[in-house]
């Protein structure tokens, strides 16, 4: 498909609109939603639900993220060149408010999959367990700890039972005991072998890596490396990539050629793609574009969650993902406008 011109997309109207449109709070949804809630309501909710964020509380954030952005931004309108990316993690936020409320504070923790937050602590317990002491006696401090995936399993099992569960905002549910051990079998698929392991690690044949069960794990059974595992989540924690992603993103974003529909498709596919926060990311990003889009006399376009999946799925991957998203974007807020102008002439 050819990529649409921008420049060919005219405005709604000229200069800034002074308020956000009721058609983009949602058709279950209204701008004084989040007055009529309060945190004892929203915690009560999250309680007898089981899960968060709950769909109450996911509308309550949206309406309460857009009235917020609305005084902020409307009607003096919204420009790139004083914000930066702590404001996007800080707008980030308005858009997790009732989960903020119902969690304990996670930092940087945030940055991680549910599935890395349950392993991290889970992996630094088991390396830490006195359980694994008596195999001291094997070992090399310089070589790995390494278990066979089905021990690993047992100890997740018994960590999994006593353990606060995780959420997974993908889902909206809590983590199932099959997603950890999906994750125990591409854990499984990066190790190496027993024999591998004693040849690789110790060349006298009475000592070895570090491993449960030693002196019965068969040459060819598969060993996960824990300390590697655990240094790769906290590689993520330490990273500070996604900060310096965006500072090379707001450049392109601040650039006066670029027009405000692709800054609008910009600042969403970003906040899909490297998200600061488990379940406020995906509504930060789209309402920020809407604020873009409205500064800019443009009325934001209505996707469903659908087509939005969709495109998603389709562009995150891409290498020219960011190009196709904003084709993506141009085209629905093309038809945006052209309803809108259909509706003033009836």
């Amino acid at each position: 498909m050819e990529h649409l011109n921008l420049g060919t997309i005219k405005p709604a109207q000229n200069g800034p609109f002074q308020h956000i449109p009721d058609t983009f709070y949602g058709p279950k949804n209204e701008r004084n939603f989040a007055v009529n809630l309060t945190k004892p309501v929203l915690e009560q909710l999250a309680r007898n639900s089981g899960k968060l964020p709950t769909t109450v509380g996911k509308t309550y954030d949206w309406s309460y993220g857009l009235t917020t952005l609305e005084g902020r931004y409307l009607p003096k309108g919204f420009s790139f060149e004083d914000f930066s990316y702590n404001k996007l993690v800080e707008i980030e936020g308005l858009f997790a408010r009732s989960w903020r409320w119902c969690q304990p504070p996670q930092g940087k923790v945030d940055l991680l999959s549910s599935e890395d937050r349950f392993f991290l602590p889970f992996l630094k317990h088991v390396i830490q367990d006195p359980d694994l002491e008596p195999i001291e006696a094997y070992r090399n401090h310089d070589t790995p700890l390494l278990l066979p995936k089905d021990e690993l399993q047992r100890r997740l099992n018994m960590y999994f039972s006593q353990r606060p569960l995780v959420f997974d905002p993908h889902t909206g549910t809590y983590l199932a005991p099959d997603n950890l051990s999906r994750v125990l079998d591409q854990y499984e698929k990066q190790g190496l072998t027993a024999k591998n392991a004693r040849a690789e690690f110790c060349d006298e044949p009475n000592c070895g890596p570090q491993f449960w069960g030693q002196e019965d794990i068969e040459d060819d059974v598969m060993l996960i490396d824990l300390e590697y595992q655990r240094d790769q989540i906290q590689d993520k924690l330490s990273s500070d990539d996604t900060k310096g992603l965006f500072e090379r993103e707001l450049v392109v974003l601040k650039d006066a050629s670029t027009h405000p529909i692709e800054q609008a498709a910009r600042i969403w596919f970003f906040s899909h793609k490297h998200p600061t926060s488990p379940v406020g990311s995906e509504q930060a990003g789209k309402a920020l574009a809407g604020i873009v889009l409205l500064t800019h006399g443009y009325i934001p376009p209505t996707i469903s969650d659908y087509e939005l999946g969709g495109i998603l799925e389709q562009t995150l991957p891409a290498d020219n993902g960011v190009r196709i998203f904003t084709d993506f974007v141009a085209r629905a807020t093309l038809k945006a406008q052209q309803k809108q102008h259909f509706c003033w002439i009836l």
